[in-house]
């Protein structure tokens, strides 16, 4: 059985994802994604996916489930290089590839959002729409996913309960959240020059983001892994439009916080090469938090792949079947309309249209319920929302 990166795709609305986390054990390969996004209307997260090695819940290989963000680590935000006070130039100054609007990252000149403001930016328009959108309840959703996810660990005592979640904390709350993941790491690596920036991009998102309108166009700003959510992006095309991994096989290589995929590619370039730290035995391992590893070409359609003995992953975008053992192309799914087909011993192969995929029972699309009707997923529902296994209208940050 293979579960398709392109299946979270299709199911990458907050309600409809809710349908991953009953899955049984699945290969994840060459997805970049991580299947858990934050709970929404009802929804709660469940254990991560290690991308390509195991199922939800699931540590990768018996490897630490890597890329974590220490809280205290260093990022980007010193001084610049070459800036200027009163007019003048403060000579001497250095601080290798920090940037401010029109400076340099590394040999780049760097327009638009500037790199060191991408996270107070960010925690800015996230909190602007918080609270001018959602009530304390879809807070208190938003926020789980943080205070129950091994990459915050090291901050949770700076989140709810412990600290009190409102219009005076959220910035700060909020930029400890994108430090610790997904965003510290890669403003570590565009300074140290693994990866690039793209601050016109940024700044595009953060347009998007600060002008959404409540309720579905907030809600797609918030999640979008190719912008600025907290949650990763799904691998293949999708991937954050304002970082660049350009690493090919035989250079250095750390992982990135950014999902999975983050961790199993790391700041390798995901359509060539991930990032492998060999063992004595010269096997490779998925990298553990602040390991340097190499990138290792990854594998490409019908080429080997595997975890154990030693990891050869798939290419972003591709998956690893679990009976070929090579490499496969992502599957497109099919429509399909009430009665018909849509999955089979736990794996979809159809989408429903208007009506839910049963896909713990009959394996057919059925009619979504009405409110007040028993439920386990808010896709289930006719109004959206799962509240306390009952159909509800969803009223998430509307």
């Amino acid at each position: 059985m293979i579960f398709h990166c392109s299946l979270t795709k299709a199911l990458r609305s907050p309600a409809t994802l809710s349908l991953l986390l009953i899955l049984p054990t699945l290969l994840w390969a060459g997805c970049d994604d991580d299947p858990s996004p934050a709970p929404v209307a009802g929804e709660t997260a469940a254990g991560e996916t290690a991308a390509g090695e195991t199922a939800a819940g699931e540590t990768a290989a018996g490897e630490t489930a890597a890329g974590e963000t220490a809280a205290g680590e260093t990022v980007a935000g010193e001084t610049v290089a070459g800036e200027t006070v009163a007019g003048e130039t403060v000579a001497g100054e250095t601080a290798a590839g920090e940037t401010a609007a029109g400076e340099t990252a590394g040999t780049e000149m760097i327009t638009g959002l500037p790199l060191n403001d991408l996270i107070p930016e960010v925690a800015a328009a996230m909190c602007q729409g918080l609270f001018g959108c959602c009530d304390m309840t879809d807070h208190e959703s938003f926020l789980l996913s943080f205070q129950n996810t091994p990459r915050y660990e090291e901050v949770v005592d700076q989140l709810p309960p412990t600290v009190a979640f409102d219009e005076n904390s959220c910035p700060s709350m909020i930029e400890t959240i994108l430090t610790a993941a997904p965003f510290g790491r890669w403003i570590e690596q565009v300074n140290e020059q693994r990866v690039s920036y793209d601050g016109d991009a940024a700044q595009s998102c953060l347009d998007t983001l600060n002008n959404a309108q409540c309720g579905d166009e907030f809600i797609a700003a918030l999640y979008d892994g190719t912008c600025l959510s907290p949650f990763p992006p799904f691998g293949g095309e999708d991937q954050r439009k304002m970082f660049s991994r350009t690493a090919t096989a035989g250079e250095s290589c750390v992982a990135l916080t950014d999902g999975q995929g983050g961790v199993i590619f790391g700041t390798c370039d995901p359509n060539t090469a991930f990032c492998c730290v060999r063992r004595d035995d010269n096997t490779c391992k998925i990298p553990e938090q602040n390991e340097v590893g190499e990138c290792v070409a990854a594998s490409d359609l019908g080429e080997p792949c595997s975890i154990l003995p030693s990891a050869q992953v798939c290419a972003t975008g591709k998956e690893c079947g679990f009976e070929s053992g090579v490499c496969e192309p992502a599957t497109e799914y099919i429509d399909v309309q009430l009665g018909e087909e849509c999955a089979e011993d736990y794996s979809f192969f159809g989408i429903c249209q208007d009506s839910y995929c049963d896909v713990t029972g009959t394996g057919t699309c059925l009619p979504r319920k009405a409110d007040g009707e028993a439920c386990v997923f808010p896709d289930e529902c006719e109004g959206g929302a799962c509240t306390d296994q009952v159909c509800a209208v969803d009223s998430y940050c509307r």
